[in-house]
């Protein structure tokens, strides 16, 4: 693989393990997906994995799960991936990945409770000031791409990520884990409810013995 400058050889250390196949289709505008926000996808019931690797393009999806490489965020990020991003739509307009990448963040992340959700997962790390911060930084760099690709990598990820979120199973699930079984003692008490409903059955089975 032939390097052409500094920027190249970024642009490659990012590439996903599992590339595009050569001639492979390009999606109708109306075949593309993109996520829905961080915030969304949880009270879908969606759970954020974060995992360790050097292919930070990496994002996978499978059984709920959405698995994403961590994220590092410091000052020089933002001037780092602009540069890739205008290589990139220069050079490789039909092979964005890094744009596809961060177009897949820009949906994920629309307010500092996106990011809030990202960084209580592992996947987001920053030694920005505050979530805010860092969710202005990825929006501000997707509105300089120009050119979006008619074959959208993580294309696949987001029409699996949108039809587990449409099963309304999915969402109450979700409810449910959120508001009784985020603490020891709300646990505790649903078995305690459970119990006492169980008795109260047997109560008044046997009465009518």
């Amino acid at each position: 693989m032939n390097v052409e400058h500094l920027v190249d050889f970024l642009r490659i250390y990012y590439l996903p393990s599992k590339l595009r196949e050569v001639g492979q289709n390009y999606n109708t505008t109306e075949h593309i997906k993109y996520p829905m926000t961080a915030k969304e996808l949880k009270a879908a019931g969606v759970t954020f994995v974060a995992i360790d690797g050097d292919k930070q393009l990496d994002i996978t999806y499978s059984k709920g799960k959405l698995k994403i490489p961590k994220l590092f965020i410091q000052d020089i990020t933002e001037a780092i991936f602009r540069n890739i991003i205008f290589f990139e739509q220069s050079h490789y307009h039909l092979d964005s990945y890094f744009i596809d990448y961060m177009i897949f963040f820009d949906d994920l992340i629309d307010s500092p409770e996106d990011v809030q959700i990202l960084v209580k997962s592992n996947i987001i790390e920053h030694w920005l000031g505050t979530d805010e911060q860092v969710a202005t930084v990825i929006n501000s760099i997707v509105k300089h791409i120009s050119i979006y690709s008619r074959n959208f990598y993580y294309n696949e990820v987001c029409h699996k990520l949108i039809a587990f979120a449409s099963k309304k199973r999915n969402k109450w699930k979700a409810i449910l884990r959120r508001n009784y079984f985020n603490h020891p003692w709300s646990i505790t008490s649903v078995i305690y409810l459970v119990i006492l409903l169980i008795l109260t059955v047997l109560q008044v089975y046997t009465g009518f013995m």
